[in-house]
């Protein structure tokens, strides 16, 4: 696919998206070939790994640097002003629509407090947390030793200043969260269900967050639809959604 102008937000991602080289006809041959093969083969793990690589080298996606999603933004919380992610991922898409209706939630971070900050990003592949993570103030205030920022069971763990600990002592605990709702164009929709079958349920949407859409619902315009295969994201799709009253009165002419 040919990437368009991609902007979310504010934030043009353009410089983030790397096209892929053409791919010759012998080599669309051979790939043809190759899938056809493992398509008759066996059922094995490795044969379906195999076979979901051969079909993601077909496709020619361009591959995307997720440390976009490193950017931070501010909102306010209990007296105080945390840093969070700019932009929200939702990874539960593959099934959260009806017949033309998404609605996800994000539940994009915990925080807790005890005698550390931690962090915890559902099943999001590393690639995307180790990223995401970035964008708050754990990441620039703990050292990066083994001591300081420690990461096992989805979670990540920081030993950060004093001056941290006491911040969020008075938070105590925050989930952040966002819902959005819109109407999904029918192809966008079949072209996320041919996709999550190669990328094996890793596939996400990406939105901006604003400081306001925190702990609420909304209506998103501009999604970014990315897969992520063996330690590398790609760009599988950036389009423009409708909303669910305007899909109704189209729909049913009102």
């Amino acid at each position: 696919m040919k990437a368009e102008k991609i902007t979310l937000g504010k934030t043009c991602l353009d410089n983030y998206v790397i096209e892929q080289a053409e791919l010759s006809a012998e080599r669309k041959k051979e790939l043809d070939e190759l899938i056809q093969q493992r398509e008759e083969g066996g059922v094995l793990n490795i044969e379906r790994f195999l076979l979901r690589s051969l079909k993601l080298e077909k496709t020619q996606l361009p591959t995307i640097d997720p440390c976009f999603l490193s950017i931070p933004n501010f909102i306010d919380y209990k007296g105080q002003q945390i840093q969070v992610p700019k932009f929200s991922v939702y990874n539960k898409i593959h099934n959260g629509f009806d017949p033309f209706i998404m609605n996800i939630i994000s539940d994009s971070f915990l925080f807790s407090y005890e005698n550390r900050v931690k962090f915890c990003n559902g099943d999001l592949a590393k690639l995307l947390t180790n990223q995401l993570i970035k964008s708050t103030e754990f990441w620039e205030a703990s050292k990066p030793s083994e001591n300081n920022r420690k990461y096992y069971d989805s979670t990540y763990y920081f030993y950060g200043p004093r001056k941290l600990w006491k911040k969020y002592k008075k938070i105590n605990y925050i989930t952040l969260k966002n819902h959005f709702h819109a109407a999904i164009p029918k192809e966008k929709k079949q072209k996320i269900k041919e996709f999550n079958e190669i990328f094996d349920d890793n596939l996400y949407l990406i939105a901006e967050t604003k400081p306001k859409d925190w702990f609420s619902t909304r209506f998103v315009k501009d999604l970014l639809l990315i897969g992520v295969f063996k330690d590398k994201c790609y760009l599988v799709d950036y389009f423009e959604t409708e909303s669910i009253e305007d899909k109704i009165k189209n729909e049913f002419k009102i």
